[in-house]
């Protein structure tokens, strides 16, 4: 139905849960002590899918540190810019991966059974989706 479209502006909706635009919003909101409003956020809340548009400067680090694990499973994308992600074990800190992003559409995927950090080289933006299977 025409009444269940949703619109809007990734960058100014993603500021509000660090860069999270599509997602659980019911259980983010709750994080935050904050009181859920589905007519504000319509199809953007789902606990299917959910999807990160990250807007870094030069030097930025991913904010507190080493990602946790999870279930589900992820993929960066690179729009514009040059990062750096890291991967290691949680069992076994020596068992990395480093991979760059440096040309628009480089790309990649993990399952989050792996703790993941990252770091720009230059301005950049990268747009995450995470689910599960």
């Amino acid at each position: 139905m025409i009444s269940d479209i949703t619109t809007g502006n990734s960058h100014i909706d993603a500021k509000e849960f660090r860069h999270w635009f599509i997602g659980d919003i019911r259980r983010w909101c709750a994080e935050k002590g904050e009181p859920f409003k589905p007519e504000k956020y319509k199809l953007r809340n789902t606990d299917n899918i959910e999807f990160r548009l990250g807007d870094h400067k030069k030097g930025e680090q991913r904010a507190g540190g080493w990602a946790v694990c999870s279930s589900s499973k992820a993929v960066s994308i690179l729009i514009r810019g040059d990062i750096t992600f890291k991967f290691r074990d949680p069992r076994d800190h020596s068992n990395s991966f480093t991979h760059r992003l440096a040309s628009e559409g480089d790309y990649v995927m993990w399952k989050e059974d792996v703790e993941h950090w990252w770091e720009t080289g230059e301005d950049s933006i990268i747009l995450t989706v995470r689910w599960k299977d």
